[in-house]
């Protein structure tokens, strides 16, 4: 029993796609000549125009279109031209016999069997050869599908052998562990039902190409023992450089650069004979149906050199039935469908058996013997990266003591492993992700966003703009805690970026400044109290860098005050802001700081931001009321105080700013005679004033505010005749103040008046 070639199975189905090409256009241009333009809405049965207009519309909106749009007759199938010469046998009578849709539907059949991954014997591909004929025969003399005849013999005669892989030389001396990785990639892509594309990620270096050989190689295995799901492993790689033994980096040529010569790639390995004339849509269809007739591992491999962003289009649209691993340093690919894989340094564990079995193959004399902590010694220098392990054990075989190794890992052999592993992708990220960077090293801990976003001197949104990126390269860990994320490196990252630091002089000055006064900002948290600043009772602050932002703020009121420096105090009150954008205590600071400039507008428009953070905070909204008092704008004022005084019954000062405003609004109507509405404020002022006064006051502050509030409410009542509640009121406040100008004047004036 002989089963046709994979190349076969491909040849066939390119002449049955031309000859469907061809019987498409010769109905129309029949059809046309005989009814006209209205043939496709007279002529063709309905359930064909549904599903044309249906095919068309889906390719219009498929963001990963192969091909141009066609008009909505073109996307009939085979089996439609079937439905059509059956409905108008009138019309090509003299085209056909009764044969001919026997003949049509025996081509179908194959067409369809040719659209699966299954095997197909030879023989029911040879056994069409008289249906081809009879077609190619009856409409001869119309059209030029004689020749397809030709092509069929040629890709039935042919005697290629289907290739099950194309995998290179073993990338690799031993491969060791990465046993958990392996069941990974095979549960969650190989054997799953609803994965067909799987992402290997992971710094240079650390073993990912390695790891998709060792599994395209078991596939291979299990394809020629006749056991497997899939019938070809495709690898396909874009390196474009290497290291070599003595560790310099050398230049090599990549499979692919970019969509066409991946194409070309998967044309060779299926021995499709195509010319150059042949456009990219069509070497992507030919490839595109050629992976609907079979099941592939395909492996892409060193993907982060690939800038042509088609390629990711293509790999959508791959035939699900086909699996894709991915190999690359970042994380570009993505898709709801697909997963990731991000691959780790060794284990210790497996880290000492691979260099127990390279101290054997090697002959490595100085280790041959040694303690089982030696070898633990140089997994954990090496952090389980295996090109850095094998940097290590080089210099020892060539004579490099032991102990010195261990010790001066920062060494010219080893940094340019560095380079290769790391160097493209630091160069990649950009200054702001360097910087981040630098900053975890300086921390040399777990950090937060807010901590970056300080000593960065950016704001979140760009600081988790950076980190995502990082992420992206496997530059960063992430961490979830109850409060927020934390962030930390690779313990071989920190060596190499701690490396970069000593190199880039100017760029760590700026962060080394930044990162001291984060230091010296966080030690005087301790000294941000509510003795040291009473307004600190108004506010709440939830975690450590509420309380660095308004140590920062306050510290930076505290030098404007002293220095008038405007400039200065607005970019400490940025940087606070930046570790706490929902600061309220450094909105009010700012706002302060913008009345104290005579910027009233920008004033206001800092306690409004104020009070959006924290609407419930009596402070902010007496002292936005201030600002609106003195400007003067008493309506702006007296609503602010309500704010105020809604949010606290015993707030003194802000009953005292509404009666004042009160005051000043029942003046404003008696200038313009409107008696009702003056009576209507004075009482309402009155209510104010009383509710404004301190019981029992203690401090001299308080003292001093109840003469205020005695003056102005024996001020009120003066001015709407009541001469003995004016009298009560200096009375009440001569108990604080005996002496007090504006009392004395009232109470003379009320005197008279009685």
């Amino acid at each position: 029993m002989a089963y046709a070639a994979f190349s076969t199975k491909v040849a066939v189905r390119i002449v049955l796609d031309k000859l469907e090409i061809q019987l498409r256009n010769l109905f129309v241009n029949r059809l046309n000549e005989r009814f006209g333009n209205d043939w496709w809405d007279t002529k063709v049965p309905k359930h064909i125009l549904k599903k044309c207009s249906y095919w068309k519309k889906n390719h219009i909106n498929d963001p990963f279109r192969i091909g141009e749009v066609k008009e909505t007759y073109q996307y009939m199938s085979f089996g439609h031209l079937i439905n059509i010469l059956d409905s108008n046998k009138e019309v090509f009578d003299d085209l056909v016999n009764a044969s001919s849709v026997t003949h049509l539907y025996k081509l179908v059949d194959l067409r369809d069997a040719l659209s699966h991954p299954t095997e197909i014997q030879l023989f029911d591909i040879v056994s069409c050869t008289a249906a081809l004929r009879g077609i190619t025969e009856q409409i001869n003399t119309h059209s030029k599908v004689a020749e397809l005849m030709e092509e069929f013999h040629r890709a039935i005669n042919q005697t290629q052998l289907t290739k099950v892989h194309n995998l290179p030389t073993p990338l690799y001396s031993e491969f060791v562990g990465r046993k958990t990785d392996i069941e990974f990639i095979d549960t969650e892509l190989l054997y799953h039902p609803n994965t067909w594309i799987l992402l290997i990620d992971g710094i240079g270096g650390i073993g990912k190409s390695s790891l998709a050989y060792e599994v395209a190689k078991n596939v291979v295995d299990e394809i020629e023992q006749g056991v497997s799901e899939f019938q070809q492993v495709i690898w396909i790689s874009a390196k474009s450089n290497k290291l070599s033994y003595n560790f310099e980096i050398e230049d090599m040529e990549p499979d692919f650069e970019n969509l066409e010569m991946l194409l070309d790639n998967i044309l060779d390995f299926f021995q499709i004979n195509y010319n150059n004339e042949l456009s990219i849509v069509d070497k992507r269809q030919i490839v595109q149906e050629s992976l609907e007739i079979t099941k592939c591992l395909m492996v892409f491999d060193n993907l982060e050199t690939i800038s042509d962003v088609s390629i990711y289009s293509f790999f959508d649209r791959i035939p699900s039935h086909n699996k894709i691993l991915l190999t690359s340093r970042d994380r570009r690919y993505k898709l709801l469908e697909g997963k990731a894989l991000p691959l780790k340094g060794l284990e210790d564990e497996e880290a000492i058996e691979l260099i127990n079995s390279k101290i054997l193959k090697n002959n490595i004399e100085p280790l041959i013997g040694a303690d089982y902590e030696v070898l633990k010694k140089i997994a954990e220098v090496s952090y389980g990266h295996p090109l850095i392990l094998d940097c290590l054990l080089h210099q020892i075989y060539l004579g490099r003591p032991v102990e010195q190794v261990l010790s001066e890992v920062e060494n010219t052999e080893l940094v340019k492993v560095f380079d290769f592993c790391f160097g493209s992708t630091y160069n990649q990220i950009g200054q702001e992700s360097q910087k981040l960077l630098m900053c975890m090293v300086l921390f040399d801990k777990e950090v937060t966003i807010k901590e970056l976003s300080f000593v960065c001197n950016l704001t979140d949104y760009h600081i988790t703009e950076a980190i995502e990126r990082l992420k992206r390269f496997s530059l960063v860990q992430e961490k979830y805690s109850k409060e927020s994320s934390l962030f930390s490196l690779l313990p071989i990252i920190n060596n190499y970026v701690s490396y970069q630091m000593s190199e880039r002089k100017i760029l760590v000055t700026e962060i080394l400044q930044r990162f001291e006064l984060y230091q010296k900002e966080m030690s005087s948290i301790d000294s941000l109290t509510v003795e040291n600043n009473p307004l600190l009772k108004s506010f709440n602050f939830s975690n450590d860098f509420d309380k660095l932002a308004a140590a920062i703020a306050n510290s930076a009121l505290n030098e404007y005050n002293h220095t008038g420096d405007y400039n200065q105090v607005v970019e400490a009150l940025n940087s606070a802001m930046t570790l706490s954008p929902k600061s309220s205590f450094v909105c009010q600071i700012r706002a302060l700081v913008e009345k104290s400039e005579g910027f009233f507008g920008e004033s206001a428009k800092w306690y409004d931001r104020a009070t959006s953070h924290d609407s419930k905070n009596a402070l902010l909204w007496r002292l936005w009321g201030d600002l609106e008092k003195g400007f003067p704008n008493f309506p702006k004022a007296m609503e602010k105080y309500s704010e105020a005084v809604d949010c606290d019954k015993n707030d003194h000062r802000a009953w005292m700013g509404l009666g004042y405003c009160q005051n000043q609004t029942a003046r404003e109507f008696y200038e313009r005679q409107n008696y009702d509405s003056h009576m209507k404020f004075r009482l309402l002022a009155d209510e104010s004033f009383t509710n404004a006064i301190i019981l029992n006051p203690t401090s001299k502050a308080e003292k001093i505010h109840n003469v205020k509030v005695y003056h102005q409410k024996g001020s009120n009542l003066f001015h709407i005749g009541e001469i003995q509640g004016a009298l009560n009121c200096c009375e009440k406040g001569f108990e604080f103040d005996k002496y007090n100008k504006q009392l004395l004047s009232l109470r003379e004036k009320a005197l008279r008046r009685k």
